[in-house]
């Protein structure tokens, strides 16, 4: 007896042009990861996602709304692993805080295009208003997330001469470091990993001594 053919899935037709909006987002990310924002045009788009012009037209009537789309979906993507990251099963502040801190390591996070779209869209902030509001509402509600993990260490860990908001803006600085330093190519993930170790125990060493601070990048 012959084999059945394996049954062709149908996509519904939300989900299909969810796929094709995805498809379009990613082309961005590898299109200004070459050329940039200003030099990416919807020919680029299109080209990269296999589609035509005019299907990205559909999609998001121009490229000025498909790249605050990109944007979008690079904060939502982010705030997304950070949060989860900051909601680990535990009471520890400090296990907590390194959850974070480590969540920008993450894979998807450190793929080169999306650091690359990360800091063209940085870049373009000042001159374009979308850009910068996006960007100053992920900044701020990441900036408070980790502000507010390192006042609870702080208190619970008896760091009492801590400067809550200089400790916190050193690690945030410390972190978008390394993204640059991953993408230039001067570091790898792993490297960022050391880096993250030494930061952590020289702020908080009765929390993160280096002969016992367990860290490995988030999977």
């Amino acid at each position: 007896m012959a084999a059945k053919a394996p049954k062709k899935i149908r996509l519904s037709r939300q989900s299909a042009k969810a796929q094709r909006r995805q498809r379009l987002i990613d082309a961005v990310f590898q299109c200004i990861s070459r050329k940039g924002i200003v030099d990416t045009t919807v020919a680029d788009i299109a080209a990269v996602a296999g589609v035509a012009n005019g299907t990205v037209i559909q999609h998001f009537t121009s490229k000025q709304a498909l790249m605050t789309e990109a944007l979008r979906h690079l904060t939502q993507e982010f705030d997304t692993i950070s949060e989860a990251a900051e909601k680990l099963p535990s009471d520890e502040p400090a296990a907590r805080l390194k959850a974070v801190v480590l969540a920008h390591l993450h894979p998807e996070l450190c793929r080169r295009e999306k650091l690359a779209t990360w800091f063209a869209f940085w870049g373009e902030a000042s001159a374009r208003p979308i850009y910068r509001r996006l960007c100053r509402v992920r900044d701020k509600a990441y900036y408070n997330r980790m502000e507010a993990l390192v006042r609870e260490l702080s208190w619970s860990g008896g760091y009492e001469e801590l400067d809550v908001h200089a400790t916190t803006n050193l690690l945030v600085s410390t972190c978008e470091g390394l993204w640059l330093a991953i993408l230039t190519g001067y570091i790898r993930r792993s490297d960022g990993e050391a880096a993250l170790r030494q930061q952590l125990a020289a702020l908080f060493p009765r929390d993160f001594a280096v002969s016992k601070f367990d860290i490995k990048a988030v999977d």
